[in-house]
């Protein structure tokens, strides 16, 4: 009797202290794991095409914060259409997926129109379509593993004319393949049949 409640008590005491992790640890790791921002390195910014003005990191075209449709972004990139900026592919972790978002800064003082293209040289391996000031910021998940894509060109091209056509790429993000790899251990985690013990005790 007292070694049956021993155990029992071992295995109370191992859960609580996160030996067999339960099912949120495991979820908390998948989604802290796979998702790296989008870093645009110096040569990048070098061999950035811009019509007029520069590009900037953080900030708009005009020097303001993010916006696009009334909601503000703490990340991204400022351009002026027409422009072209070119962004390596890490190799290390090996990424599956370019994510995130694109159009007209709110702070433009007129009416622009762009069209947003993610190429991989000629080939546009996405187009936004005409996206005009006021408009909500169009979301895109480009794959990039299974073409061996090392380089992508995030473009911004003028539509009618290149007045008040201020260009926002924001909420940039590799998708890696640690997110997989994360899922995998995790589901192996909850086939554990002392993990499963810890869930119905916890």
């Amino acid at each position: 009797m007292f070694s049956w409640m021993f155990s029992w008590s071992f295995v109370v005491a191992a859960c609580l202290a996160g030996l067999f992790p339960a099912q949120s640890r495991g979820e908390e790791k998948a989604a802290q794991s796979g998702t790296i921002a989008v870093k645009v390195p110096a040569s990048s910014l070098l061999m950035t095409r811009q019509e007029t003005g520069e590009t900037r990191l953080d900030r708009s075209f005009s020097n303001a914060g993010l916006s696009i449709g009334g909601k503000k972004y703490a990340t991204g990139i400022g351009t002026h259409a027409t422009s072209m900026i070119p962004l390596p592919v890490p190799e290390n972790p090996k990424v599956l997926r370019l994510e995130g978002a694109c159009g007209i800064d709110d702070g433009a003082d007129g009416d622009g129109s762009v069209e947003f293209r993610v190429m991989s040289g000629s080939e546009v391996l996405w187009s936004s379509g005409v996206m005009r000031r006021g408009m909500a910021a169009k979301k895109f998940s480009i794959p990039v593993a299974e073409n061996g894509i090392r380089h992508l060109y995030l473009m911004a091209d003028r539509v009618d004319n290149n007045s008040y056509d201020h260009a926002d790429w924001v909420d940039l993000v590799w998708k890696t393949v640690g997110s997989v790899q994360r899922s995998e251990e995790h589901t192996s985690e909850l086939q554990s049949p002392l993990n499963l013990v810890c869930r119905l005790l916890l």
